[in-house]
């Protein structure tokens, strides 16, 4: 028994020896011990870093940040459909603008029982953090103690607010405690384990109320930087590992891969000075993108194709948005003769009235691997319907001096919207989209163009007939390098009746739906959605069960 495991300790010595050569292994993997080299019967490995805090408010690594999900539980968690399913709360009431959630009767670690107080003192202490939850709680001003529950107040409505009340609760107070070395204490929480400080271990919590993991004991393996995080995945030294795709650097694991739905939305904004005001142009580009093509050549599978605005698992809006996945060179065409633009040259290119060909400027930030990749794939995908795309890789801080001074006829960008799919972060976006709510130009049968692109078949008729009747050639070229403010089509137009700003207005108003929301982007395209990243969950192959989801990783354990 000694013999095997001196073999299996001399083995993970040798793997890290051989991992990154410039890393002093000596220095940061001074955790990776014998017990961490496989795992023991009934526990998992996690990373960890002893340098950060288990503060759910202020750690600052996203290993820390994954073990806090293990400690502390929510009001309410996300499944995989962005759903939300109930913690510690055991039901809530949403009215107006007020949303009453009511607790269970569950206790902390320490046996204390979890109170309505310490949800307020919880809420508190994430709005004043530098956390995604304070961005997801900005349209949650105050929160007040009931006798059974918690009383949250919105400065607006907002029927899938539950959603974002996804912030771990701790025990009023607890931020603070510290051991006699003056070091900082994780909070006291009443999620599924409890972190030993001595061990650096987590235990199973005997008083949990919910089900009890069938994993008794999770080892954390500290890793306090990027280099001995790679060492340690690399070395199959852990049982997850997590990313969210932010860089194409990806350590090589054996396991289980698993995607992690996100709401992370990549787009194309579009210049509203230029040719691409026209909303016939937007509908043809967007026609013209092969979506399940991006997401599996740029993104290697680990993204969705964009359907709507929102992600199409989404349960509120499924089968109710209508985007195509595919390239439709039909439904371009039909959207490029509304626009105006009905002759071709020998290459089948679509020309100006010029006679020049219809060209437009794309940038996109040459930082970041994924984003290239795509724009790239969308230059072959636009000269197959047609247009020409002239692409600009720059460095991110060009990229965002193009954008802020309108050098662009697109840009291809990133944002992530919160967990209740408010699109209103858009709107934020350097001013160069449309969600600013001013009247998008379009013809009349805007409608039906729009349709068109999602590949109705009844729209394809209508499109057909209104371009016999309306297309009139055209003076829209693309900005090639600096914006064709002057640049619009002589096609008939008129305002959009529903932008999609102002659909936003009338939801959050309590006066529309949000499949007016859908409808409306869907007909404005006041930006061109492309696809949905996804996050990469990697398990040991002796997992399973687990159905990682935006929010908790752990899902199933």
């Amino acid at each position: 028994m000694r013999t095997a495991k001196a073999l299996a300790l001399l083995l993970a010595l040798a793997l890290l020896l051989c991992g990154c050569g410039t890393t002093n292994t000596s220095s940061t993997n001074s955790q990776l011990t014998e017990s961490t080299a496989t795992a023991l019967p009934g526990s998992m490995r996690v990373l960890y870093s002893s340098k950060d805090t288990l503060n759910p408010y202020s750690c600052s690594t996203l290993q820390n940040r994954i073990v806090c999900q293990l400690l502390f539980d929510p009001l309410y968690k996300l499944d995989t459909a962005y759903n939300p399913v109930a913690c510690l709360a055991s039901g809530a009431k949403v009215q107006g603008k007020t949303c009453t959630v009511t607790l269970k009767n569950a206790k902390f670690s320490n046996g204390s029982a979890v109170t309505p107080a310490d949800v307020v003192f919880s809420f508190e202490k994430a709005k004043s953090s530098a956390t995604k939850y304070a961005a997801a709680l900005s349209t949650v001003s105050k929160a007040a103690a009931e006798e059974n529950g918690v009383r949250f107040t919105l400065t607006r409505n907002d029927p899938y607010c539950l959603n974002l009340l996804t912030f771990p609760i701790i025990k009023s107070g607890s931020d603070n405690l510290k051991n006699n070395d003056n070091k900082s204490l994780p909070p006291i929480g009443c999620g599924r384990y409890v972190f030993n400080e001595s061990s650096a271990e987590l235990t199973a919590s005997p008083g949990y109320y919910g089900e009890a993991p069938k994993v008794s004991k999770i080892q954390t393996v500290d890793c306090p930087d990027d280099e001995s995080v790679l060492e340690a995945v690399e070395s199959q030294m852990v049982d997850l590992y997590y990313t969210e795709l932010s860089s194409s650097n990806i350590p090589k694991m054996n396991g289980t891969a698993k995607n992690v739905p996100q709401n992370h939305l990549v787009f194309l904004g579009v210049n509203p000075a230029g040719a691409l005001q026209n909303v016939y142009l937007r509908q043809a580009v967007s026609a013209a993108l092969g979506r399940e093509k991006l997401c599996r050549e740029a993104y290697y599978s680990k993204a969705q194709p964009a359907v709507g605005l929102f992600p199409e698992n989404w349960a509120p809006v499924q089968n109710r948005q209508t985007i195509e996945k595919q390239q439709n060179l039909e439904i371009a065409a039909q959207n490029l003769t509304l626009a105006g633009y009905t002759e071709k040259n020998t290459s089948g290119l679509y020309l100006t009235r010029q006679k020049k060909p219809l060209t437009l400027t794309l940038i996109v930030n040459s930082e970041n691997a994924y984003r290239t990749a795509a724009a790239k794939l969308l230059v072959t995908q636009l000269k197959a319907a047609g247009i020409t795309l002239q692409l600009r890789a720059e460095n991110y801080s060009q990229y965002t001096a193009d954008i802020a001074a309108g050098r662009y006829d697109l840009y291809l960008s990133e944002v992530r919207l919160e967990d209740n799919m408010d699109p209103g972060c858009l709107a934020e976006l350097y001013s160069g989209n449309l969600l600013s709510g001013k009247a998008v130009p379009s013809s009349s049968a805007a409608s039906s163009a729009a349709q068109s692109s999602s590949g109705s078949g009844s729209s394809k008729n209508q499109s057909s007939q209104s371009a016999a009747g309306s297309a009139s050639g055209s003076d829209a070229q693309g900005s090639a390098g600096t914006t064709a403010s002057s640049a619009t089509s002589s096609a008939p137009v008129q305002e959009i009746t529903l932008t999609t700003a102002n659909a936003c207005k009338g939801f959050y108003g309590g006066t529309l739906q949000i499949t007016d929301i859908v409808t409306a982007f869907t007909a404005e395209l006041p930006v061109i959605p492309v696809l949905f990243k996804s996050g990469l969950a990697i398990y040991n192959n002796g997992f399973e069960g687990l159905t990682p989801t935006v929010t908790d990783l752990f899902y199933g354990i």
